[in-house]
């Protein structure tokens, strides 16, 4: 598509190129006829001139009782060569003033099919921009539902969060997520907004789906805690929470402990995020 929007335009340049060119031919023939016509009628004067004064000077000489006849001759050809003179000019203004109306049609004629030439290159630079606008935004979309990244070798790899992967596949595409326990999890620390597609810090709303890592958690930093309960009832209670917002969850399976809490890991000091072999640490989603 884009290619016809460019041949069209190279088309439309190149008609308009030449149509110029021959308006360019017209103006200097034009020019150089009426420059010869201005040479005949100065060459037309000067005999003219001549012509009357060599009248005027034989009437002088001669008399006109003796040459009343010749005289008479004489004057009726100079009346026919001024009529015939006069015609010509006449014709030749007429035909001067045909040509400048015509050269006037001419150029107007052109000066329009310049204005639609440039209006057809404005409409397709419009179309083509516009176009090229419309592929980047379906191209970010296709993006952002994919997300997907196009590696060193050439690879394509649909990486988004929550998609299986291999701890060195480097398969994750989202800056802010890794490979954990065999799929693209967020970094310790955000939560997946699933609408906007990404990994954030905060959440307007929390839902009931998680972040998981293992063999760690939060200590010192809790809300609530629970006992001899499982996990599925851990996460249930921290949904149903209504004097704190429960953020994540510090889950010990071997001995059945919940710990609840409204911090997650970039709210609380280095120390306090620590390895724990018997420890499931788990960060709300957005919902």
């Amino acid at each position: 598509m884009k290619g016809h929007f460019l041949l069209l335009f190279l088309l439309v340049n190149v008609g308009a190129q030449n149509s110029l060119e021959k308006l360019r031919e017209k103006i200097a023939a034009l020019k150089r006829e009426n420059d010869e016509f201005q040479e005949s009628l100065d060459m037309i004067a000067a005999n003219l001139n001549n012509q009357s004064s060599k009248c005027e000077k034989e009437s002088k000489q001669k008399e006109p009782v003796h040459d009343d006849e010749q005289f008479e001759d004489r004057l009726t050809a100079l009346e026919e060569r001024l009529t015939a003179i006069k015609n010509f000019l006449t014709n030749g203004k007429k035909s001067d003033a045909d040509l400048r109306s015509k050269s006037r049609e001419v150029i107007n004629d052109m000066k329009g099919k310049v204005i639609k030439v440039d209006e057809t290159i404005e409409e397709l630079r419009s179309n083509v921009a516009k176009s090229l606008e419309g592929f980047e935004n379906e191209i970010e979309e296709v993006k952002k539902i994919a997300n997907i990244i196009v590696n060193s070798e050439g690879t394509v790899m649909y990486g988004h969060v929550g998609s299986a992967c291999t701890t060195f596949g480097q398969e994750c595409t989202d800056d802010q997520s890794e490979c954990r326990s065999g799929r693209c999890q967020c970094l310790p620390g955000l939560s997946y907004n699933l609408h906007k597609r990404k990994c954030v810090a905060s959440c307007d709303m929390y839902g009931s789906t998680y972040q998981v890592v293992s063999k760690k958690i939060i200590r010192g930093h809790n809300n609530i805690h629970l006992n001899s309960t499982n996990l599925a009832k851990c996460k249930t209670a921290c949904e149903t929470a209504s004097e704190f917002q429960c953020r994540s969850i510090d889950y010990f399976s071997e001995w059945k402990q919940c710990f609840m809490s409204e911090k997650v890991v970039s709210d609380v000091p280095d120390d306090s995020w620590e390895y724990n072999k018997e420890g499931i640490h788990l960060q709300r989603d957005c919902a």
